[in-house]
């Protein structure tokens, strides 16, 4: 681990302040090492801690573990110290004072106007193995827990956007388990309405809380007034480098490829849109053919009703009857009938069979004699070749399902016998 000038500096300040005080650096190697020697009994943080990959997330629970284990004061390297530690509690608060906390934000510059309440973990101070440590630590570990659930990931693949980190391990993870905490302990709702705008440190519980200049000095604070008071004990100054590789939505690649990802399902939509367009105008264009042709076959089908009328009322004797499927023509005193069809085809063969049933009605009205050959009854002569023919006839167009039957032929011998 390199440390800048800066922090050098920083880290200075420190033991300049505390001379009485040992100081100790975790790097990213020996904080691993603490955490298998103080905490090897304890196997959910040991699997939650070694298997984080993010240094922010680990850097944030690290603090969290060491003082739970021993205790004193953490600080991040970019902070100075201002004043001893040993000044840091009024003499007032000292015998039962476990934790103290300073406020980090206190203001209404959230979404909307919102309020905006934070309390400090670049600076907390604490009593070696205290409920509360304990209490945040299992906190933190189930904010890890849900946050990799919710993304379906793993802790060894979470890769936190910026509000997210300060959420799930950082100074709001802090801050909501002091309230739940605080709630608790004494048995009332704990918020950021206990501690808004104040200007003397309060002991909740055991938890000390110090104004917003005590830690806060160097942050942005428009009602505290100025930090020369003397109030400020620390001094941050925002040096961290995890908000370069932390962002407030995906990271630059991530943003390009969701971009692209995004366009192309637009893409895909309104082809989807195109093609369901076109569709939808096919269907109904052939809809609309349909109709026309259902039209067309109406109107045929009148004209063809119509032109089976009028050759019935030219027919002497002859009668017809409509129903929706077939019509029945009627000859003659109503006992002999033909099935009307309605194809094309049958029309043909219902016409020629009306012709021949007319004929044969003819022939068999009162003997005349036939002038082709003298002293012949007419249908005698006629009426095996009318026969003969409409046979044929009705076969060919008929694909011989009409076809003459015994009762025909029966009549129209018995008609020829009775005219001889």
């Amino acid at each position: 681990m390199r440390i800048t000038q800066g922090d050098a500096d920083n880290v200075t300040t420190w033991m300049d302040q505390n001379p009485d005080h040992r100081y100790e650096l975790l790097t990213h190697r020996t904080a691993e090492t603490y955490v298998l020697d103080h905490f090897a009994d304890d196997s959910r943080v040991v699997n939650a801690y070694m298997a984080i990959t993010d240094s922010i997330l680990r850097a944030d629970l690290i603090r969290y573990l060491a003082l739970l284990n021993d205790g004193g004061v953490y600080s991040d390297l970019d902070v100075s110290c201002l004043k001893p530690i040993d000044l840091w509690i009024p003499s007032m608060f000292k015998d039962n004072t476990s934790v103290v906390l300073g406020v980090e934000i206190d203001n209404d510059l959230g979404p909307n106007g919102s309020k905006l309440f934070e309390f400090v973990s670049w600076t907390i101070m604490a009593r070696r193995n205290q409920p509360f440590m304990r209490y945040l630590v299992d906190r933190v570990i189930d904010n890890l827990e849900a946050a990799t659930s919710k993304h379906k990931t793993s802790l060894a693949n979470f890769k936190p956007q910026r509000q997210e980190v300060i959420d799930v391990t950082g100074p709001m993870a802090l801050t909501q388990a002091a309230f739940q905490y605080l709630s608790d302990a004494t048995q009332t709702v704990v918020t950021w309405q206990n501690f808004t705008k104040m200007k003397r440190p309060q002991l909740f519980a055991d938890i000390l809380i110090l104004p917003i200049n005590a830690f806060g000095a160097g942050h942005q604070v428009q009602w505290s007034g100025a930090t020369e008071d003397g109030s400020a004990l620390v001094h941050h100054y925002f040096a961290g480098s995890w908000k370069v590789d932390h962002f407030d939505g995906p990271a630059p690649e991530e943003k390009k490829t969701q971009e692209s990802k995004e366009k192309e399902e637009k893409e895909r939509q309104q082809k989807e849109e195109a093609t369901k367009k076109e569709e939808d105008e096919r269907q109904r264009k052939e809809k609309e053919a349909q109709e026309i042709k259902k039209q067309e076959e109406e109107k045929q089908k009148d004209e063809n009703g119509q032109m089976a009328v009028g050759n019935s009322d030219e027919s002497n004797g002859r009668g017809t009857e409509n129903s929706q499927n077939a019509t029945t023509e009627v000859v003659g005193n109503g006992e002999e009938r033909v099935p009307i069809r309605e194809d094309e085809q049958s029309r043909k063969c219902n016409r020629y069979a009306r012709r021949l049933l007319h004929q044969l009605w003819e022939a068999s009205k009162p003997p005349v004699r036939d002038p082709v050959v003298p002293n012949t009854p007419y249908l005698a002569h006629r009426l095996p070749g009318i026969i003969s023919q409409a046979h044929g006839y009705l076969q060919s167009f008929c694909c011989g399902k009409i076809q003459p039957g015994p009762e025909e032929i029966a009549w129209g011998s018995g008609a020829s016998r009775m005219l001889d």
